[in-house]
């Protein structure tokens, strides 16, 4: 009797722990142990992800308050579904992300005084260059932002998200660190750091909460359909990117599969479960790349379309539309 690959066992202890982790994650949610059981979802679609799995560990984030997560999530879901034709997924991921853009909150860098960074770290995760100018979905609660630059002193603030609307970070010129330095991330030295909660010298207290249908506090206006076109225009490049890598993913699993487990028109049960890998990967590069060209397409051209310089700015939708991937309602 042909024993089975060595490959297989690690991978169905894989999914086995996956479908575990899912059944105690849904059983805390039902027991109020939001916290545990994202923890427990999130470790499930990690080591097994599905889409199903998906929806679940965004409707855990929406109930923990996560909102930006939680709405990032569920576009992902419906592009996915969309995809796949699993049309009552698709509607409820589309329904449940356009309530939560209705309350999101942003963090908008104002970099005009550092013009020569070279990193910026949100909570730890680098967020690319491209994205640096761009209003960024955040949930609630404190973040800390870092900057650094070559030959300075890298730089902290503070930024805690209480209620929707758009939070305005002016990133000062970073402290020389002298000739030798090398550019890289650093602690914080105390005139270095700073947080958008200090009210008692308001020169260090750069970041301020601005009410989504305020105008008072609003220096400047901003046509809100300049605005979602360039915030499309980044979340079109990320969803390139997620294609792209996916893409790669599913050539990786498809050679070994063919390499390895399905010669001569015989797959060993790990040759077969790669070639579904393959194909799930497949799957989310063609979503990832139709996402990302439908918003980078419908970002430019409301850039293109409208004056960075005119109307007010209040939060509004994103929705996937049944063809593109995106689209939108309302403004901000």
């Amino acid at each position: 009797m042909a024993s089975l690959p060595a490959h297989a066992q690690p991978l169905d202890e894989a999914r086995a722990r996956a479908d575990a982790l899912f059944r105690e994650g849904q059983q805390l949610i039902t027991t109020g142990q939001v916290a545990t059981a994202c923890e427990k979802l999130e470790e499930s679609q990690r080591l097994d992800p599905k889409l199903g799995r998906l929806l679940n560990v965004a409707y855990c984030h929406q109930q923990l308050g996560r909102t930006a997560t939680a709405w990032s999530e569920y576009n992902q879901a419906a592009a996915f579904a969309l995809q796949t034709g699993q049309s009552e997924r698709e509607t409820f991921a589309r329904t449940q992300a356009s309530e939560l853009a209705r309350g999101l909150s942003f963090v908008q860098l104002d970099l005009t005084a550092a013009p020569r960074l070279s990193q910026v770290l949100v909570d730890g995760r680098e967020l690319a260059r491209e994205q640096w100018a761009l209003p960024q979905p955040i949930d609630p609660g404190s973040h800390t932002l870092t900057f650094a630059a070559a030959g300075h002193k890298t730089q902290l603030q503070t930024v805690t998200i209480r209620a929707p609307g758009t939070v305005r970070v002016q990133v000062d010129p970073l402290e020389s660190d002298g000739p030798a330095a090398s550019g890289a991330l650093r602690g914080p030295s105390p005139a270095s750091s700073g947080s958008a909660e200090s009210s008692a010298t308001p020169p260090s207290s750069p970041a301020t909460a601005l009410p989504v249908a305020s105008t008072a506090e609003q220096p400047r206006t901003t046509n809100p359909d300049h605005t979602i076109g360039w915030v499309l225009g980044a979340a079109g490049g990320a969803a390139l990117g997620v294609g792209a890598g996916f893409g790669f993913r599913a050539i990786s699993l498809k050679n070994e599969a063919d390499s390895m487990w399905c010669t001569n028109h015989q797959c060993s049960p790990h040759g077969l479960s790669l070639i579904d890998d393959a194909r799930t990967a497949g799957t989310i590069a063609t979503v990832g790349v139709a996402v990302g060209l439908a918003s980078v397409g419908f970002g430019a051209w409301l850039v293109l379309r409208s004056p960075a310089g005119s109307g007010q700015p209040k939060l509004g939708a994103y929705l996937l539309p049944d063809r593109a991937g995106v689209a939108l309602r309302g403004g901000w």
